[in-house]
């Protein structure tokens, strides 16, 4: 099968030529005395709507574009950390805009809302109260839209004082079993959004999917307690990141098969033999700062495959003490 001549029907010089044509018939007529416009001879009229009609029955090549692909392009939209803010700047809020095509794709294309990345602001003006509801409605329909595809929440609440609708706990529950990571950070006990007794009691999990997990949690002991309460029994958790002051004794993670563990907090050495003996299957690992008080703290015997090791203060002590054959980095 041969190339179609360059001005073929069909072909896209072909289309270009007609719309030229166009032009140059309405070009034409503007041209006219304005006196005679109205009388418009039959055959310039006749070609006009000829050539109009052809020039709309155009399918123009982005329409062509399979919904696949345009749905992979939308994906390539997204932030690489894979924390998507909800933005009516920023996609996938931004794409649904565009036109009636891209809004269907955009709505059709459930891995597209699989994140949601939000900083509670403060509401101590009560102008900005009501768009804490309307977060949350967003939050419920990102869900929704989601399709059953795992779920990710990036919750970070700052020093200050916050309200958050009930409607957010209810969400968080209600998609339980979809959730497959989560980033809570909570810096003190006045920026806490709710009362943490009815926080626990509505979104206590279980959360059987969940396989990243990340904390950052001040120094409030019973709100540590109550928080970390809600993560037992994980039994997808593969990575896990501790941060600001909470000894790992206080993680009740059950047995979860880790495979990557962040700890920036003080750790002893009994605390590294628990870590090598609960979790065998680690592989990347960092560790704050290491106390080596008392020294006399038995080494294991046998320790994780560590691929990737972090080390705070103490490290060069820490690599005296243990061999690691396999670490990379």
């Amino acid at each position: 099968m041969g190339v179609a001549p360059p001005h073929a029907i069909g072909t896209p010089e072909w289309r270009q030529s007609q719309r030229e044509h166009l032009a140059e018939i309405c070009a034409t007529i503007s041209q006219l005395d304005p006196a005679f416009q109205s009388d418009v001879p039959e055959f310039l009229d006749a070609d006009r709507r000829r050539l109009l009609a052809i020039v709309s029955s155009f399918s123009y090549d982005v329409s062509m574009i399979p919904v696949e692909i345009i749905s992979q392009i939308f994906l390539e939209c997204l932030p690489a950390d894979g924390r998507v803010r909800p933005s009516p700047h920023r996609a996938p809020l931004l794409l649904a805009q565009i036109c009636r095509r891209w809004r269907e794709i955009a709505l059709g294309t459930g891995q597209l809302w699989r994140s949601f990345d939000f900083t509670l602001q403060s509401a101590l003006q009560p102008h900005l109260e009501p768009s804490h509801a309307s977060i949350c409605a967003l939050h419920r329909a990102w869900c929704e839209r989601a399709n059953n595809y795992p779920l990710s929440l990036t919750l970070r609440c700052a020093h200050g004082r916050f309200k958050l609708s009930p409607g957010f706990l209810a969400t968080i529950a209600a998609f339980a079993p979809h959730w497959e990571r989560m980033e809570i950070a909570l810096q003190n006990l006045s920026s806490f959004p709710f009362n943490i007794d009815d926080f626990t009691a509505r979104i206590g999990g279980p959360f059987l999917a969940l396989s990243t997990l990340a904390l950052t949690i001040g120094h409030l002991p019973y709100v540590i307690e109550q928080i970390l309460g809600m993560f037992q029994n994980l039994p997808q958790l593969r990575d896990f990141w501790l941060f600001n002051g909470l000894a790992l004794s206080n993680v009740p993670i059950g047995a979860a098969p880790l495979t990557s563990l962040e700890l920036r907090t003080k750790v002893s050495l009994a605390d590294c033999n628990l870590i090598f003996q609960r979790f065998p299957g680690l592989q990347p690992l960092g560790l704050g700062d290491i106390d080596f008080d008392p020294p006399t703290t038995p080494v294991p015997g046998s320790l994780p495959p560590l691929h990737s090791l972090r080390l705070g203060p103490g490290g060069a002590n820490f690599l005296a003490l243990f061999a690691l054959p396999h670490l990379r980095g």
